[in-house]
């Protein structure tokens, strides 16, 4: 990308995986970004579709000065994030999906606010459109005119703060380069990465928002928040990420128990484990990340946690909902397999 030495570089970082009908909008906007001082850095995660071909071709047809690593085995998105963080060197930082899409003035407008803030802020977000896979816009703007962003931006992500799923999306955020030295890499252990790290920025730094429509989010069947957003998976990911927060205290901590209390009642009365036959070990997975939390609460919580936590309460919800039969089964299948007397001990615990 060209250079200009009285403009902070920006690296970003674009990861495919199996984008070939997506990629080219994709790179085309980083490349026609009206900010120049630009270093590209392009992952192919072991692609199984065109993209590798697609990409040297785009990089041959543009002349772009970028590094590109196609990788021969499939390696998942988080170690990509962290060889990309190894690479980079730009003042401020970017990863983008290969299916997403950046507003032509996305990086110039969020370098120029950041420019004007103080050191502790280390992320800027905007707001943000949705695409379908024919790039039709399926939504203008994520937030309205009148939205606000909060003031305790930690708290705001778990709350779903003025009816909004999501306060900071991935595609929309630009960072200090800086803020990795203090929190550390991505999270490999973890599918929900994006979520994770914005909790993690946002627990102990200042979050800006800018209400300006700044990227276009693309929608599809293969996401993976689409592949077990309403199942046990979901929410076991979702526990292992509030998980690493139990060292928090005050309201971070608060913020942190509502957040999963009010996942546990999701599943509870909304009945999302009737369909996913892996959810009995979801279950106890969640159940076990979930214990310690409760000597953390006041005496309503912990009646809360009676109600809810008990993974008794969660398996007999979900038999009622299956064939009892397959229950039976599956329940021999542990004894077979030796650990029915831990799921046995597990069923029967009771908080007292």
């Amino acid at each position: 990308m060209n250079m200009k030495v009285d403009e902070p570089l920006v690296s970003i970082v674009a990861v495919c995986y199996n984008h070939e009908k997506y990629l080219k909008e994709t790179l085309d906007s980083i490349l026609h970004q009206t900010y120049s001082n630009i270093q590209l850095i392009i992952i192919d995660d072991c692609s199984q579709d065109n993209s590798v071909a697609k990409i040297e071709k785009w990089i041959q047809d543009n002349k772009v000065d970028c590094q590109f690593i196609s990788r021969p085995k499939n390696l998942g998105l988080c170690k990509n994030l962290n060889e990309g963080l190894v690479i980079s060197t730009g003042k401020y930082y970017q990863s983008i999906a290969c299916d997403d899409v950046m507003e032509p003035h996305k990086i110039e407008k969020q370098v120029t606010f950041f420019e004007q803030q103080k050191e502790d802020v280390m992320l800027i977000c905007s707001n943000f459109s949705t695409i379908d896979k024919n790039g039709t816009v399926v939504s203008e703007a994520y937030f309205n005119d009148n939205f606000i962003f909060p003031e305790e931006v930690f708290s705001a992500i778990l709350s779903k703060y003025m009816g909004y799923q999501i306060i900071i999306h991935s595609p929309t955020v630009l960072l200090r380069r800086k803020v990795f030295d203090v929190v550390g890499t991505y999270d490999e252990s973890l599918q929900q990465e994006d979520f994770y790290m914005c909790l993690l920025i946002s627990s102990r730094f200042s979050v800006k928002f800018m209400n300006e429509v700044l990227a276009k989010y693309r929608v599809l069947d293969t996401s993976l928040s689409k592949q077990f957003k309403f199942g046990g998976t979901f929410f076991y990911e979702r526990a292992k990420v509030i998980a690493k927060f139990y060292d928090r205290e005050g309201e971070q901590l608060d913020a942190v128990i509502k957040f999963q209390l009010k996942q546990v009642k999701r599943i509870l009365n909304e009945g999302l484990l009737s369909n996913e036959e892996n959810t009995i070990m979801n279950g106890l997975e969640i159940y076990t990340l979930m214990k310690p939390f409760y000597n953390k609460t006041n005496s309503i919580d912990k009646n809360l946690f009676k109600i809810y936590i008990s993974f008794p309460k969660v398996f007999k919800h979900w038999a009622r909902k299956t064939n009892f039969k397959f229950v039976k089964n599956k329940y021999q299948l542990f004894y077979k397999l030796g650990i029915a007397p831990i799921f046995k001990q597990l069923f029967n615990f009771k908080i007292t």
